[in-house]
């Protein structure tokens, strides 16, 4: 044998370079993500049959690795785009370990094999109610139809099934043994309501970047997420089927179905707002504010689309003529940060970075109230709640509550310890969800200004909420999206 082809001899790279990460052979600092590349590539020789980077010399293995893209694996099924994220060669863009060992655990389910690990630790004061079950399974959306039984199981099912019992064992154990993913539920204020049952969580396969915006469909079917790599994800939520929107050449910082739910609205990093047509996938039409755009919404009657335009304005779009028919203007000078309607359709508000909300009469297009706030404590997701008589917003580690009528600042949920980027009601108006910088989603119980429980992602900072039309999941997003199952 040659020389260099041994790659654990005297004076070489102590390793295995096949299943060493870009980082660890450049000598560079390493955290957990250099071993989520290790997994990556011992399931990809699993598979594929041989590793992912390979030569014929130890210097080769190192240039493939460190330069040459990672070959297509062609018998990975449904797990391609997942081996492709675990062996991404930037290490920010992997997967967090809860992530993958949740995947993981999900094809050892399908493959009939017992994953071992420890279930989740219960906080002494968490109700009874609040505890945490085991990750539940979802369908992987993308996965094909089963085969009739009557043909023979295919090389890859041979391979998933073998997959399933070789890592049921320390390694999926290991990656579990930090599960933090939920804190339990704080006990309610006297006179609360019960703390609704915390029944479960998943993570959408097949994408881990950042999830940057959320939005379920009104029928509660679908979730459309926004992407940092610039696509637009739709997502059948039974697990039947997925579609990816492709047109932005910046990060899809926002999107918003239609009432019907035929249309969806995004708009991001490149400066424009594309309306697509769900059923077909394309985008019919695309509109330039002129200026990154991080929140649309559609009015109630899905005729006007309001997104955010060039300082003091918010724009007002004709849905049907593609024509901008409005700007909204305010004293402030900056653009604003969110826009949300009112149920009614007759109240515009709009969160300012500067640190303010203001509040427009549609039919009039004049301003209407102008709430000021700290400008360290500037309003980010104003979303008003489903009677329409209260709005939230995050303004700095709280997420604040205002008096639609008298506009006053009547409650501020404490808890997060980093900026609240994201809000949402729930379908009665009785509970409200939070995502912040400090990776958390909270869930707050409005009446007695109470915070029902926390949730745990793992994958960094939470930038994206959003309630199920049911008020039975929460959708979170970070890097990669998660369900979490409520009642």
């Amino acid at each position: 044998m040659d020389a260099t082809t041994q790659l654990t001899a005297t004076n070489a790279v102590v390793g295995t370079p096949q299943y060493m990460s870009p980082e660890q052979l450049r000598g560079e600092h390493l955290t957990s993500a250099a071993d989520v590349w290790a997994l990556g590539g011992v399931l990809y020789a699993s598979v594929e049959g041989r590793p992912p980077f390979d030569g014929p010399s130890l210097i080769s293995v190192i240039t493939a690795v460190l330069t040459q893209p990672l070959p297509p694996p062609l018998h990975a099924g449904p797990l391609v785009d997942f081996l492709t994220t675990l062996l991404n060669k930037d290490a920010e863009q992997r997967p967090a370990t809860q992530a993958v060992a949740e995947q993981l655990c999900a094809v050892a389910q399908q493959t009939g094999t017992a994953v071992p690990g420890r279930q989740p630790a219960v906080d002494r004061d968490t109700p009874r109610t609040a505890v945490l079950t085991a990750p539940a399974q979802v369908p992987d959306p993308e996965t094909p139809q089963a085969e009739p039984a009557s043909r023979m199981p295919s090389r890859r099912s041979l391979v998933l099934g073998g997959i399933g019992v070789a890592v049921s064992g320390a390694t999926v154990a290991a990656l579990l043994a930090t599960d933090d993913s939920h804190d339990g539920g704080h006990k309610p204020k006297s006179g609360s309501s019960a703390t609704p049952a915390i029944a479960g969580s998943v993570a959408f396969p097949r994408y881990a970047g950042a999830v940057n915006a959320l939005a379920y469909s009104a029928d509660g079917k679908r979730l459309a997420m926004g992407c940092q790599d610039n696509a637009v994800r739709v997502w059948d939520v039974t697990g039947k089927s997925v579609a990816t929107f492709i047109g932005h050449t910046g990060a899809v910082d926002t999107v918003a179905f239609s009432p019907d739910g035929k249309t969806l609205a995004s708009g991001g990093k490149d400066s424009t707002v594309r309306l697509w047509d769900v059923a077909t996938r394309n985008a019919f039409a695309t509109l330039t504010p002129e200026v990154e755009v991080t929140s649309v919404a559609f009015s109630p009657d899905g005729k006007i689309l309001a997104s955010e335009g060039q300082l003091s304005t918010v724009l007002l779009w004709d849905v049907s003529s593609r024509e901008l028919r409005a700007h909204l203007t305010s004293s402030k000078d900056v653009a604003p940060g969110s826009v949300a309607f009112s149920p009614d359709g007759k109240t515009i508000a709009a969160g300012f970075v500067s640190g303010g909300l203001v509040l427009w009469d549609v039919a009039s297009e004049r301003s209407i109230a102008t709430v000021k706030v700290n400008i360290l404590s500037s309003p980010t997701s104003v979303v008003f709640s489903p009677s329409g008589k209260t709005l939230a917003g995050g303004s700095g580690n709280n997420v604040r509550l205002w008096d639609v009528a008298t506009h006053a600042n009547f409650a501020t949920l404490g808890g997060h310890t980093g900026p609240v980027n994201c809000v949402a009601f729930g379908p009665d108006g009785d509970f409200v969800v939070s995502g912040s910088e400090d990776s958390t989603v909270r869930y707050w119980e409005v009446t007695t200004e109470t915070m029902a429980a926390t949730f745990r992602p793992g994958a960094g900072a939470v930038h994206s909420v959003a309630f199920s039309p049911d008020g039975k999941t929460i959708a979170s997003g970070s890097r990669g999206a998660r369900l979490w199952k409520i009642g």
